[in-house]
């Protein structure tokens, strides 16, 4: 993340995006603080697909009143659209916004299933896109491992609480290193320990939701163990709530097992070359595909998958692959006949059963 106010204020346009909702309300606050006096009159704020755009564009063209600037924001531009679509005939006013204002826009989360998510993300990029060619300031709000840990430790300190180191890097781990995720789990770590002033791992284990990306290596855990029992326990967490199954298997559970094996192959051929992924040697990185990219990943998903190549090869992966493939045909009615959850079920004790 590279967030500064002076840029942000130096700049006719900006965009908050990113996936950290917890930062973006952090600058926001900061943004606020900064315009100290001016606030009162030069602070106006718009929601996306509760606003004409002539609205905020036309305030973006207010010069300021009994102040230095004015900042129009405008949330959950998302929901709007792309670009052209969000502003249609007023599209062109974005690169006249007078100095010294600022228009700011930005991409606040939104709920939706996953495909809601897959169209939300090409919006999102569209807006990047645009503000970016424009000249515009896009801040991208992202954590790594360390700036969360360091969050979590204030914010838990501030409760007169403590993690154990295991219990830290669970609680990462489990929340995908996403840090206003981890914040959250955390508030109901600190009431469920109630008393003590240590969370352990046990409290972890016990209260916070993990996301899909740690079930996914959690069940490719127990399978790489031959513990059928767990992993299809895994499975079983992975399939729950959803309306039909094969909706769930081809829009979440294939799209993450597959991404998660190409990730442990990737870190098979570091073990096999004695490497990290950070320290590779030419001829590994050549080997690795464009995306996804083990070198790009969040350290906890480094390590796991280093963890779990330690014990699965390169046969059994491309075993575990073709398997995919094959309950995939099945599902798609391609192969013999038999009921979603069963063939789910064949395949996690397949990759369970140890060759």
């Amino acid at each position: 993340m590279s967030f500064s106010v002076e840029a942000v204020f130096k700049s006719r346009i900006a965009l908050f995006s990113g996936e950290e909702p917890y930062l973006r309300l952090q600058a926001l606050r900061q943004l606020h603080e900064a315009m100290g006096d001016d606030s009162e009159f030069n602070i106006e704020q718009f929601i996306a697909d509760g606003s004409n755009p002539e609205e905020y564009i036309t305030a973006a063209m207010t010069l300021p009143f009994l102040g230095d600037r004015r900042l129009i924001i405008v949330r959950n531009i998302l929901r709007a659209g792309q670009p052209a679509d969000a502003l249609g005939p007023l599209f062109d006013q974005l690169s006249k916004v007078p100095e010294p204002n600022t228009l700011l826009f930005v991409a606040d989360d939104e709920l939706g299933d996953d495909d809601k998510q897959r169209r939300l993300a090409t919006v999102r990029k569209a807006w990047e896109t645009t503000i970016t060619k424009l000249g515009g300031k896009t801040v991208q709000f992202e954590s790594d491992e360390s700036s969360v840990k360091k969050n979590l430790k204030e914010h838990a300190g501030q409760s007169g609480k403590s993690l154990t180191p295991k219990a830290m890097d669970l609680l990462v781990e489990m929340t995908g290193g996403n840090l206003s995720r981890a914040l959250a789990e955390l508030d109901k770590l600190v009431l469920y320990v109630g008393d003590d002033e240590q969370i352990s791992e046990a409290a972890v284990k016990s209260v916070v939701m993990p996301s899909r990306e740690w079930n996914v290596f959690k069940l490719v855990g127990a399978a790489v163990e031959g513990n059928s029992g767990e992993a299809l326990r895994q499975l079983e967490t992975l399939i729950e709530g959803s309306g039909k199954i094969e909706d769930a298997v081809f829009s979440r559970i294939f799209p993450t097992l597959s991404r998660q094996l190409r990730l442990i192959w990737q870190a098979r051929l570091c073990v096999e070359a004695r490497c990290r992924p950070s320290n590779a040697p030419v001829e590994v990185l050549r080997m690795f595909p464009t995306s996804p990219n083990l070198t790009k990943e969040r350290d906890w998903i480094q390590n796991m998958a280093l963890r779990q190549a330690q014990t699965l090869d390169l046969d059994r992966l491309s075993m575990w692959m073709g398997s995919i493939a094959q309950t995939d045909a099945t599902l798609k009615g391609l192969g013999s006949a038999i009921d979603a959850k069963g063939a789910l079920e064949m395949l996690v004790l397949q990759m369970a059963t140890r060759a």
